[in-house]
């Protein structure tokens, strides 16, 4: 089992905090969000987080509806606005663990593109 899953662990307590801080950073209203996404190490830098991503917001962008997603971390915040998405909120959250000060929490949005007009 996964730290993250064992309660009482430094992990779990993180995790806690960090959906805590989510709920209230959310973007409101109808969207697709993108809850968890990650590629093992031996697989990063090969685009296959981007096509995700890419799916997500052609599926966003069919249906005229934002795709958010929530991040923790510079890193995690520089990627997502690499590959489209807005900063709408941002928080620090108190780290339960004590290994920092405070966790940075960011929930990003990438509001729907209009389709190309049909061809006539």
């Amino acid at each position: 089992m996964p730290d993250v899953e064992k309660p009482g662990t430094p992990a779990r307590a993180r995790l806690l905090a960090l959906d805590s801080a989510a709920k209230t950073l959310a973007f409101q209203g109808v969207q697709y969000q993108i809850h968890a996404l990650a590629v093992h190490p031996a697989h990063q830098g090969r685009g296959y987080a981007s096509s995700l991503v890419r799916a997500a917001f052609a599926l966003g962008d069919r249906d005229g509806l934002p795709v958010t997603v929530e991040c923790a971390g510079e890193r995690m915040e520089a990627l997502y606005t690499h590959l489209g998405f807005e900063k709408h909120a941002h928080a620090a959250v108190d780290d339960p663990t004590n290994q920092t000060k405070k966790l940075a929490m960011v929930s990003m949005v990438r509001l729907p593109r209009s389709a190309a007009p049909a061809a006539q």
